[in-house]
C-alpha cells in the first residue's frame, strides 16, 4: 500500500502487514509529522493466502526513491570512429586546398604571403639593388662618360633573373637629364643569397648631380 504524509505529501510504499489489521501510528521520515494510519482494505478472497510473518514494526518510514519504480533504459554506446574519421578527412582536404591553392589565396588576400613564407611554402626571388657606384671617365671625342657599377642581390628563397635596369642621371632637383637601359645577359640568373656586379657607362649630362638605378618600367 502507499501512504501519503498529510503534512508534506511525501509518499511511502509500505507492506500492509506492517500497518496491521487495526492500523498504527506512523511518522514521516522527511518532515517528522505523525499520524494514525488505518489498515488497508483487503480484497475479499475465497482462499486465504498463506500468512507470512510481518516485518519488525518501525515508526520511521523511508520514502520511495525517485524513479525507483520506472523501468531501466539501456543506453547504447555509439562508436566515435566514424566522427573522428570524417573530421580527419575534412582537415586533410582543407590542408590540401590551403597548400595547393596558395597562389590563388595570395592573389585574393596578399597578407597571407608572409604566413606561407614563414613555413617555407612560398618560394620566389627578390632581386634588389644593393649598391650603386659611379665615376666620370675621360672625355672621348669631346664628351665625358659616366661609369656606373651596380650590385644586385637575390634576397628571396628561389632563383631569379635580374630585370632590365634603368640608369638615370639627375640634377639637384631629382629630375632625369639622361637615361639608358641595361638589359640582363643570359648568365644573370641569381640563386638565393647570390650577388652580381653589373658595369655600364653612358654619356655625361651637363648639370647632372647624381645617378639613380631602378628596375625599368614594364
Amino acid at each position: 500500500m502507499i501512504l501519503t504524509c498529510p503534512a508534506c505529501a511525501t509518499r511511502y510504499l509500505v507492506d500492509p502487514a506492517a500497518i496491521g489489521p487495526t492500523g498504527r501510528q506512523v511518522r514521516c521520515a522527511r518532515c517528522g509529522h505523525s499520524w494514525s494510519q488505518p489498515p488497508a482494505e483487503l480484497p475479499i478472497r475465497r482462499e486465504s493466502p498463506p500468512v507470512t510473518p510481518p516485518p519488525s514494526p518501525t515508526d520511521r518510514l523511508r520514502p520511495i526513491p525517485a524513479g525507483s519504480n520506472l523501468p531501466a533504459i539501456r543506453q547504447e554506446r555509439r562508436s566515435n570512429w566514424a566522427g573522428w574519421t570524417a573530421l580527419a578527412i575534412a582537415l586533410g582536404g582543407l590542408a590540401i586546398a590551403v597548400v595547393g591553392g596558395r597562389e590563388r589565396i595570395v592573389a585574393l588576400w596578399p597578407p597571407a604571403k608572409p604566413a606561407y613564407q614563414a613555413v617555407g611554402l612560398w618560394r620566389e626571388p627578390n632581386i634588389v639593388i644593393a649598391e650603386v657606384k659611379n665615376s666620370v671617365g675621360a672625355a672621348e671625342g669631346g664628351v665625358k662618360t659616366v661609369q656606373v657599377e651596380i650590385e644586385v642581390v637575390n634576397r628571396g628563397n628561389a632563383a631569379g633573373q635580374v630585370p632590365t635596369l634603368m640608369v638615370a642621371l639627375r640634377d639637384d632637383k631629382d629630375r632625369n637629364l639622361a637615361t639608358w637601359l641595361v638589359a640582363p645577359s643570359d648568365d644573370t640568373l641569381l640563386k638565393p643569397g647570390e650577388a652580381r656586379l653589373i658595369r655600364t657607362s653612358g654619356n655625361a649630362a651637363p648639370g647632372a648631380q647624381s645617378v639613380a638605378v631602378t628596375p625599368a618600367p614594364r
